[in-house]
């Protein structure tokens, strides 16, 4: 039987919160994927409660990580142990999905049964619909705005003379981005616009 000593999948996820930019603080800001996924095994392995995970806490966890996975004990871990452990991963994401999911329908009926009388008309879905679409064109109305004023800003900036033009030479002297100079391929004009309004639920 083939056998190997690294769960490739689940230390993979340590060795992320392992890493020099990882093992700090928590609270990468909002995030999606990776980022979520950090500041759940920082949360699972932050054994002090101080918001950091020491070497000593990872060193910890993975071990623990391991004896679960090495089911017979004997110090290995087995093509047929991983693979017991992936679906046993698989289980618990695909009930936190479902559980997530519960969780969307009941905030959605919530939503709509304005009245709490446990049932939805189509008056209630009319009002609703109706109260998101203008909330819906206030904000992009705001964006708007911000980008207008962003522009003229930005423009102001560049425009180092104040003639209202831009010359070549204001143009490729102008800091494009956090970078500074060198910036524009990444940014660019771009930097005259805010970021796009909230997507619609």
């Amino acid at each position: 039987m083939k056998r190997i000593f690294l769960a490739t999948a689940s230390f993979a996820a340590v060795a992320m919160i392992a890493s020099p930019a990882m093992a700090g603080p928590r609270g990468g800001g909002p995030g999606s994927g990776p980022g979520m996924m950090k500041d759940r095994m920082v949360e699972m392995m932050d054994t002090d409660g101080d918001g950091k995970v020491s070497d000593a806490e990872i060193k910890a966890h993975k071990a623990a990580m391991f004896v679960g996975i090495d089911t017979n004990g004997d110090g290995q871990l087995s093509q047929d142990e991983l693979s017991a452990h992936h679906e046993v991963m698989r289980a618990q994401m695909q009930a936190r999905f479902e559980e997530r999911r519960g969780d969307r329908v009941d905030n959605m009926f919530e939503r709509y049964d304005t009245n709490k009388d446990g049932s939805i008309t189509r008056d209630e879905v009319t009002a609703v619909q109706a109260a998101r679409a203008d909330d819906w064109k206030a904000r992009k109305a705001d964006w708007a705005q911000k980008g207008a004023q962003m522009q003229a800003e930005r423009f102001a900036d560049m425009d180092k003379d104040g003639n209202g033009t831009i010359s070549q030479e204001e143009f490729e002297s102008a800091r494009m981005g956090p970078g500074g100079r060198g910036d524009f391929g990444r940014r660019g004009m771009n930097g005259m616009m805010p970021p796009p309004p909230p997507e619609d639920e």
